[in-house]
């Protein structure tokens, strides 16, 4: 009798909250952000190759999130954005072009994502390699090894 009021107990309890939530937790909003063009190489004061972006998805509905703020500044290395506040497209991607600095090899752009009302959601950090004129330079082939070159 007993272990049958425990097995009721129990099930009651696995289906009560999957149908009804803890009342004080609410999801709005989850938000996937997706990098692309970090760990670029090009010479020291020259731009990347290729623009930097973040792409930002709505996971409630697998979409781009449009309208979204993102900051991007330099805080390694010197250099330059060419935008440092872009706007999420309809796709919800947001491109800048980056020029790296002379200050050191390893350069670091930091972008913050904001939502509609400016909260802060998150901070997503890109990283790149400027190679200086007569300078020994190390960089990271794997996260075993360090690389050396010479320009």
């Amino acid at each position: 009798m007993p272990k049958k009021i425990i097995i009721f107990l129990i099930l009651g309890l696995i289906t009560g909250c999957h149908k009804y939530p803890d009342p004080f937790f609410k999801t709005l909003a989850k938000y996937s952000f997706n990098k692309s063009g970090s760990d670029q190489r090009a010479y020291a004061g020259n731009y990347l190759n290729d623009s930097i972006s973040l792409e930002i998805t709505n996971w409630l509905n697998y979409s781009g999130k449009e309208h979204m703020q993102v900051q991007f500044e330099v805080i390694k290395g010197g250099g330059e954005v060419d935008h440092s506040t872009v706007v999420t497209d309809s796709n919800g991607f947001a491109f800048t072009n980056w020029k790296l600095g002379e200050e050191t090899c390893e350069q670091t752009v930091i972008a913050r994502i904001f939502d509609s009302s400016d909260k802060l959601l998150s901070n997503i950090r890109f990283r790149a390699f400027g190679f200086r004129q007569n300078t020994w330079d190390a960089i990271p082939v794997n996260p075993d090894k360090i690389g050396r070159a010479h320009v």
